[in-house]
């Protein structure tokens, strides 16, 4: 694995971490990290760990990250962290933890065969074009701060759809979560958490005129 402090500008191309005991990459600190086609895989630790600063993370593979530890996760973004994560693909374990973020934007990831897809913790991140498919738990949120976005997402084939401990309520309208049937939708979600109008379409299907 990697630890490092952060320097002005970090950048790694096609990155390649296995089967570290602990973390595979941690980068602390406030400089701008831009990581791109990388693979992380059966990471003890967890995968990837970011605190307060920039990070850009691009069409990257986490596999299995984080599995022995108890709040491990493929990916984990703390501290004021922003930037952006976009058409990443995580599996396994936890797909992407958040705590304390700032503007972070995600999009365009795919998140499958998880016990939790996404988790966010006090909070803002956007979240949006995201696809869940096949596990637990598509999205958990705690803390008194939430998304200030959270749409345009699809979540196939989960068993739970969206949990909220927030005391605030998360606005999660316009989302696909695998059926247009309201009482079913709303056995799979809990917490204040206003989730319509939903879709009621596969928003990935291809539109007939």
């Amino acid at each position: 694995g990697v630890q490092t402090c952060a320097l002005p500008i970090l950048s790694f191309n096609q990155l390649g971490v296995r089967r570290v005991g602990g973390i595979g990459l941690s980068v602390e600190g406030a400089g701008l990290v831009r990581i791109n086609d990388a693979v992380f895989e059966d990471n003890v630790g967890g995968g990837l760990l970011r605190e307060g600063g920039f990070v850009e993370l691009l069409e990257s593979r986490f596999t299995d990250n984080g599995l022995a530890v108890e709040e491990g996760a493929n990916v984990h973004l703390g501290n004021e962290v922003f930037g952006q994560v976009r058409d990443n693909a995580f599996s396994g374990g936890v797909g992407l933890h958040c705590t304390e973020c700032k503007d972070v934007v995600i999009a365009d990831n795919t998140f499958s065969d998880y016990r939790i897809g996404l988790r966010i913790v006090n909070s803002q991140p956007r979240v949006y074009s995201n696809q869940f498919s096949r596990g637990q738990l598509a999205m958990q949120i705690r803390g008194s701060v939430v998304p200030v976005r959270l749409d345009l997402n699809v979540v196939q084939d989960s068993e739970r759809l969206l949990d909220s401990e927030s005391s605030r309520q998360v606005v999660a309208a316009n989302n696909w979560w695998g059926s247009d049937d309201a009482a079913w939708i709303e056995q799979r979600i809990s917490g204040l958490v206003q989730w319509r109008p939903f879709l009621n379409f596969d928003p990935r299907a291809p539109l007939d005129f």
